[in-house]
């Protein structure tokens, strides 16, 4: 599976401009939410890395913390793939059981 640098799509994230958050569910949550629905909403052909922490942060107005909150919660939900050597990766199912059914995790090349 071929993996892409930031970018188009991954870039289109970015794009558009960041919700306002209410109060009345947690920050991470609904940090969650607008990625999960921002990725389902962008073509993935192949592994597409995301923009990093900091970015999404920036962007958003929010923690480092908020955002690894939401990135770990979409990871948990096999929608996003963290690799803590590299960055986080979309296009590719993983399993419930908790093992990736990604070449991202067999083959490092893309690295």
């Amino acid at each position: 599976m071929p993996v892409r640098p930031p970018g188009p799509p991954a870039a289109e994230l970015l794009a558009a401009a960041p919700p306002r958050f209410t109060g009345t569910l947690p920050l991470w949550y609904q940090l969650a939410q607008t990625l999960r629905t921002a990725i389902l909403g962008v073509d993935h052909q192949g592994a597409t890395r995301l923009p990093t922490e900091v970015q999404f942060a920036q962007h958003y107005g929010v923690s480092l913390t908020t955002v690894r909150q939401a990135l770990g919660s979409l990871a948990a939900t096999c929608e996003c793939l963290r690799d803590p050597q590299t960055s986080t990766y979309v296009g590719f199912r993983a399993r419930k059981a908790g093992a990736y059914e990604s070449p991202l995790l067999a083959d490092r090349s893309y690295l």
